[in-house]
C-alpha cells in the first residue's frame, strides 16, 4: 500500500509534467501560427483572443470560487446556489455578447 506522501509526490509529479507538455505544446503551436500566418494575421489571432480572454473575465467574474465556497459552508444549498450562478452567468454572458457587438463596429476593418 503506498503512503500519503508518495502519492502526493507521485500526483505532484504528474501534474508538473502535464503542465509542462501543456505549455511547450501552446509554445510550439504559437511559434508555427507566428511563422505561418505572418505579422498582420497572426496579429488579428492574437487580437481575438485577447478580446475573447476579456470577455471571459466578465462572465466568469469570480464566481468559480464564490460557488464551490458557499456549497462548502452549506451543502443543502446547492440547488438554489447553482439556479443563483447559471443566472448570474447568463445574463453577464449576454451582456458580455453585447459588448462584443459594439466593440465590433467599433473596431477598424474586417476582422
Amino acid at each position: 500500500m503506498v503512503n500519503r506522501a508518495q502519492r502526493i509526490s507521485r500526483n505532484l509529479a504528474a501534474l508538473t509534467v502535464a503542465q509542462l507538455f501543456s505549455r511547450g505544446f501552446a509554445f510550439v503551436t504559437t511559434v508555427h501560427l507566428a511563422r505561418t500566418l505572418l505579422a498582420d494575421n497572426f496579429g488579428v489571432i492574437v487580437l481575438g483572443t485577447t478580446i475573447l480572454a476579456y470577455a471571459e473575465l466578465l462572465v466568469n467574474a469570480g464566481l468559480n470560487s464564490l460557488g464551490p465556497r458557499e456549497v462548502a459552508r452549506d451543502e443543502s444549498s446547492v440547488p438554489v446556489l447553482a439556479r443563483a450562478v447559471l443566472t448570474i452567468r447568463l445574463i453577464l454572458a449576454f451582456a458580455t455578447l453585447g459588448l462584443l457587438v459594439v466593440l465590433m463596429w467599433l473596431l477598424p476593418g474586417p476582422i
